[in-house]
């Protein structure tokens, strides 16, 4: 986050069902991008993702649970595991635990895709071919208008 603008990452968040959040603490709270990062989603609205944070601090970490205070509220926000907490760098023990991290996601993600298979009813997925923003739904509507760009229906493609 540090050097990717800030729309980028937030176009990208529409684009995926599991994001993964890591931020050092800073004066106590969250680092300053990430912050602004985490607001911009909310302010977008963005609805029913999972995600995992990682915070990282040298001697009290606190930026996983200011993290989690801004996205739990999110409509249909869930955590994937507990926050994982690095304190300065990593440790054997702790690569340990971001390895059980990310097998973690990575089985939430297949049941979920098991749970579509099943139910026969994946949404269809509307990419907009400017900003990269994805509609999830039975169809785009005839009016809609992308919420980053504004960019109108002709503009969307639907992915299979």
């Amino acid at each position: 986050m540090s050097v990717t603008p800030a729309p980028y990452v937030v176009s990208d968040a529409f684009k995926y069902s599991h994001l993964v959040f890591a931020s050092a603490t800073y004066n106590m709270g969250i680092f300053v991008t990430m912050e602004d990062l985490l607001h911009d989603i909310a302010a977008h609205a963005l609805a029913d993702r999972r995600y995992a944070l990682i915070e990282n601090g040298t001697w009290s970490p606190a930026s996983g649970k200011k993290m989690d205070a801004l996205l739990s509220p999110l409509k249909g926000w869930s955590a994937v595991e507990p926050v994982l907490t690095v304190k300065s760098a990593l440790r054997p023990d702790q690569a340990a635990q971001m390895q059980r991290l990310a097998d973690a996601i990575a089985a939430d993600v297949k049941a979920e895709q098991t749970e579509e298979d099943a139910s026969g009813e994946g949404k269809h997925r509307y990419v907009c071919k400017v900003c990269g923003y994805v509609y999830e739904g039975d169809e785009l509507p005839a009016d809609y208008k992308c919420p980053l760009c504004g960019a109108g229906p002709e503009y969307f493609r639907q992915e299979a």
